[in-house]
């Protein structure tokens, strides 16, 4: 699966537990969609590493802990991790920068 690029298992009651870290490693990733599942656990820091990640998708599950880092997803066009539980400081990775 390490060339998969488009992933969605987005609205699935019996997608439970913690994401796996396997996902991680998971280089070819274009759009990862997790929504509306049950999923809880904290975000590794290593899911900020997808460097070709363009939609991250995290919506609706009870994810809680704090944000990584994300320092490395470079074309990442959407993320969203809307109702959920995470909390702590938004993380200068994923804001804007000046040319």
């Amino acid at each position: 699966l390490s060339a998969l690029e488009y992933l969605d298992l987005s609205h699935n009651e019996k997608v439970t537990g913690e994401i796996p870290v396997e996902f991680a490693n998971m280089w070819s990733l274009l759009e990862l969609n997790l929504e509306n599942n049950s999923l809880n656990g904290s975000l590794s820091e290593q899911f900020g590493s997808w460097e070709k990640m363009k939609i991250l998708n995290l919506r609706n599950n009870l994810l809680s802990g704090s944000l990584p880092s994300f320092r490395n997803l470079f074309n990442l066009e959407v993320l969203d991790l809307s109702h959920n539980f995470l909390g702590g400081e938004i993380p200068a990775g994923i804001l804007p920068t000046e040319s």
